[in-house]
């Protein structure tokens, strides 16, 4: 997490697994947060402007809790905090 209070404060995933552990109570378990996106296609204009051109829009609609065995890489221990 930064620590610059003048920059935008960014979270790894583990920090924000962390924070979503806390806030919904849980105290076991081990767990990974999920991006959820949202894919869309269609014509858009081209960086120039003058055109468009097909391409896709992704979007992070919202993040999820996923509860994981314990040997998963980068899983967090509720247990533990």
């Amino acid at each position: 997490m930064a620590t610059d209070n003048t920059e935008v404060q960014n979270y790894s995933l583990e920090e924000i697994t962390k924070l979503l552990i806390k806030s919904s109570g849980l105290t076991e378990g081990y767990y990974l947060t999920l991006i959820i996106p949202s894919i869309n296609g269609g014509q858009l204009k081209s960086k120039d402007g003058n055109s468009s051109k097909q391409g896709l829009v992704i979007e992070f609609d919202s993040v999820r809790l996923l509860k994981v065995d314990a040997d998963t890489d980068n899983a967090v221990n509720a247990a533990a905090l």
